[in-house]
């Protein structure tokens, strides 16, 4: 069973790092042989971190998961960048020896079900299949794709939710 926590700046390495690893599989936008993303991307997870928002402004909140002491992955979530009330999956990570073992499925539903009455957005790179597949099963649609092929998916509010 995971642990969810709030990420703290002990956790800025562990998902700057993991970001980095992913980006050579072309999982996220950023070229890890480019020092100057890279170091806007440390700038941005710093930001996300402590001051709870993106660079641009746009509120954050971010979750570490742990198995048992160890960190298995991360979700940073983001008001949505068009303003409708909604937010997005900035990015999430399952660390690769934890992939394949409901470890993601447990993390999407966790952050998933602290927003049933609102409108969710994911960007998704081509070579996230297996994250594109478990937004699918969770009712996203694709809505568009953008300039770097990644597919803008959303999923609509829950009608039949009723908070507690």
């Amino acid at each position: 069973m995971l642990t969810v926590h709030r990420a703290t700046d002990k956790d800025q390495n562990f998902i700057c790092s993991h970001i980095l690893a992913a980006s050579r599989k072309g999982h996220f936008a950023i070229d890890p042989d480019n020092r100057e993303m890279v170091t806007s991307m440390k700038q941005e997870i710093f930001s996300i971190i402590n001051k709870k928002q993106l660079l641009n402004g746009l509120g954050t909140f971010t979750f570490v998961f742990y198995n048992k002491s160890t960190r298995v992955g991360f979700t940073i979530i983001t008001e949505s960048p068009v303003n409708d009330g909604g937010f997005e999956i900035h990015a999430m990570l399952v660390l690769p020896e934890y992939q394949h073992q409901g470890f993601g499925s447990f993390m999407l539903d966790t952050v998933l079900g602290r927003m049933l009455s609102d409108k969710v957005y994911a960007r998704c790179s081509p070579q996230s299949e297996a994250m594109i597949n478990m937004l699918h099963k969770r009712g996203f649609i694709e809505i568009s794709t953008n300039e770097l092929n990644y597919k803008i998916m959303r999923r609509e509010p829950l009608d039949n939710y009723m908070p507690a």
